[in-house]
């Protein structure tokens, strides 16, 4: 049903208009009334008319000058004058304002209906050819997207074929000067109904923006949607780019970023360019104040930089332990936003990898399970561009690590009494005299190395080189009780390499050395006089 205006100063007129219409084609309009210009336009601003039927001589705003409101506008409804005037002057102005059919007072009811169905069957030949238009520029936006996303994600083209796919899309116009815009989308909203609003809000302001870099009936600019949902734009004016995010700013899109390539010229790099884009809007996500960030202000970021690779491993290490602020100091020197500003983008997306593989990984895989609300977390923080912004990864990723900490210690505390740690005891108790390490019996029973050691301290109460010498020491006590052998043999014997080295730990365990730990003993059954022993012995 189509919505049909009747502006007449007469009310008879304005009744009598409707009540022919309804009854000659019934169903067909929706008849809203007016009395004056004003009036009418009000109506039609709430609800667009497709035809206006209108006085010329009307208080207040005439016929034409409603007629000339209502041509400037958009949508632009069809219009029929019906006057009690036959003046050439107002056929003139009808003419200019086109409109469809000028009929006399008093109206014939023949004439009224022919001209209400002319214009009836005009709006339908009309609505049928915009509905084509629209279907092949549909068709045309598919193909368009299609082959430009091949080309995108395409390394291996020729130019010659970029060249030939741009042709087939009606890129042709743009060879010589373009750049192209880039809008992550869900980085707005995550709600796809939402996106697609914002979608259309910003094709708008595009058309807006567009104003005057319109050449031959063509616009001046082309956009489709990337594989990951990103809007593309494509112009020969820069300047159209700088207007979008000056109106997407002052509409209140305080997320709104656009990352922008460099001046291209050649179609043939059009890939490339694109990709000058992708890199510039990855920058938004390091510096979120940023509102458009063109390809020349980063492609100069240093690429020679060195991960801090063992800062990462000592925050590994720490998980579990009481030295959680140490912990936080560390990621906050890793994760210094100003500090990876500096450096190419490849920095913080390498630096976000290593976190997850020294970190986040290696606590998964050691211990095997995780709770809910840490697997949420690591599923936002695990991929850098999960977040909002540099700052919202950097929060993410400490509150990660608390949690992760407090997971950690808690199943320290259930590990501590398993077989791994028996295992390394006996271990140590068949091996003690041997050159023994801790990375040794670690890879014994099969155990990251600092997990082990924090382990091995919670069930013995001392770490690894402590308990290993009091074992030594035991050793070397009874067989100081037991037998004759020299000192140093004895040394040698519990594992201690040299007399000096086994002298000094027994002393710091035991208060008194070897020898004299010997003479507190009883005498052994054929033991030479003590005044023969010598310390060395």
């Amino acid at each position: 049903m189509r919505n049909l205006l009747i502006v007449d100063d007469e009310q008879q007129i304005r009744q009598g208009l409707q009540a022919m219409i309804e009854r000659e084609f019934p169903e067909e309009y929706e008849i809203s009334l007016a009395e004056d210009g004003e009036e009418a336009l009000e109506i039609h601003r709430e609800r667009p008319a497709d035809l206006v039927i209108t006085d010329i001589r009307m208080p207040g705003m005439d016929g034409i000058a409603l007629i000339q409101e209502l041509q400037a506008g958009n949508p632009k409804p069809a219009v029929m004058i019906l006057s009690g005037y036959d003046d050439f002057r107002y056929a003139k102005e009808a003419i200019k304002c086109e409109v469809k059919e000028y009929l006399l007072k008093p109206v014939v009811r023949d004439d009224l209906f022919g001209a209400v169905r002319r214009i009836g069957e005009a709006l339908a030949r009309s609505e049928h050819a915009a509905e084509r238009l629209k279907q092949s520029d549909r068709m045309m936006e598919e193909l368009r997207a299609s082959r430009l996303n091949n080309i995108f994600m395409n390394a291996q083209l020729e130019a010659d074929e970029v060249r030939r796919l741009c042709e087939s899309v009606e890129l042709g116009r743009f060879q010589g000067e373009y750049y192209i815009g880039l809008i992550a989308l869900s980085e707005l909203d995550s709600l796809t109904v939402k996106r697609d609003m914002m979608l259309q809000c910003f094709l708008s302001m595009m058309d807006a923006c567009n104003d005057g870099s319109i050449e031959d009936g063509e616009p001046g600019c082309v956009r489709v949607l990337d594989k990951d949902a990103r809007l593309v734009l494509i112009t020969q004016a820069a300047g159209v780019l700088e207007c979008l995010a000056v109106r997407a700013s002052q509409c209140g899109y305080g997320n709104f970023r656009m990352g922008v390539s460099g001046k291209a010229e050649d179609l043939a790099s059009l890939r490339v360019h694109y990709l000058e884009a992708v890199k510039a809007l990855k920058y938004g996500f390091i510096h979120p104040e940023s509102i458009l960030i063109p390809f020349g202000s980063i492609e100069h970021k240093e690429r020679s930089y060195q991960l801090p690779l063992d800062r990462i491993r000592k925050i590994a290490n720490m998980l579990g332990t009481s030295r959680v602020q140490e912990m936080k100091a560390l990621l906050h020197e890793v994760l210094d936003r100003e500090a990876v500003g500096k450096y190419d983008i490849s920095y913080a997306e390498k630096l976000s990898g290593s976190l997850n593989e020294l970190v986040f990984d290696r606590v998964f895989q050691l211990y095997g399970e995780e709770t809910i609300e840490i697997l949420r977390m690591y599923k936002k923080v695990g991929s850098l561009y999960g977040c909002g912004s540099f700052d919202a990864y950097a929060y993410g990723v400490e509150r990660l690590l608390e949690q992760l900490n407090e997971f950690v210690s808690t199943m320290k505390g259930i590990h501590v009494d398993q077989k791994e740690m028996k295992q390394a005891i006996a271990y140590i108790e068949e091996h003690y005299a041997k050159d023994l390490s801790m990375t040794m019996v670690s890879n014994h029973v099969s155990l990251n190395y600092t997990y082990f050691s924090q382990s091995f301290k919670a069930f013995t109460g001392e770490n690894f080189l402590t308990y290993l010498k009091r074992m030594r020491i035991s050793r070397a006590k009874q067989l100081l009780e037991t037998t004759d052998e020299k000192i140093a043999r004895i040394g040698e014997r519990v594992g201690f390499g040299n007399s000096k080295h086994f002298t000094r730990a027994f002393r710091e365990m035991e208060g008194i050395s070897p020898g004299e730990y010997r003479d507190k003993r009883e005498p052994l059954e054929h033991s030479e006089p003590a005044a023969n022993r010598t310390e060395g012995r």
